[in-house]
C-alpha cells in the first residue's frame, strides 16, 4: 500500500509541475523577457528555487501543526489550504481565459491565428 501511495503521488506531481515550466516561460514571454538561454536558466532556477521553499516548508509546517493541534486538526488544516489553492488557482485560469478570449477576439480579426514559434526550431 505504501509503495503504491508513492508511485501515485510521484505520478501527481509529474502531471502537476510539468506544465508548470512552459507557462512560467509563456508569462515571462508576456512581460518582456527576451527568449534565449539565461531565460530558460533563470525560470528553471526559480521553479527548482521555489520546489525546494516548499519541500522544507510543508513538512516543517506539518510537523509543527501535528505537534501542537494534533493530526486530525493538522491534516484538515493542511487539506483545507490545498484545496484553497486549487480553487484560486482553477478561479484564476476562468477569469484569464476569459479576459484573454474577449480580448483577442476584439483585437484579431476572424480566422486570424497568432504564429507560435517553438523552442526547438525543427518542431513541425
Amino acid at each position: 500500500m505504501f509503495v503504491l501511495v508513492l508511485v501515485l503521488i510521484g505520478f501527481s506531481l509529474g502531471m502537476s509541475a510539468i506544465p508548470v515550466f512552459p507557462e512560467i516561460l509563456h508569462c515571462a514571454y508576456e512581460n518582456g523577457f527576451e527568449e534565449g538561454l539565461s531565460l530558460l536558466g533563470l525560470v528553471s532556477g526559480l521553479l527548482s528555487a521555489m520546489w525546494s521553499l516548499g519541500a522544507f516548508a510543508g513538512p516543517t509546517l506539518g510537523g509543527f501543526l501535528n505537534e501542537k493541534l494534533g493530526f486530525e486538526w493538522a491534516s484538515a488544516i493542511q487539506g483545507g489550504w490545498a484545496l484553497l489553492s486549487g480553487l484560486a488557482t482553477g478561479i484564476f485560469y476562468i477569469t484569464e481565459a476569459t479576459r484573454r478570449s474577449s480580448s483577442s477576439s476584439l483585437q484579431n480579426p476572424s480566422g486570424y491565428n497568432e504564429e507560435r514559434t517553438h523552442l526547438m526550431g525543427s518542431e513541425t
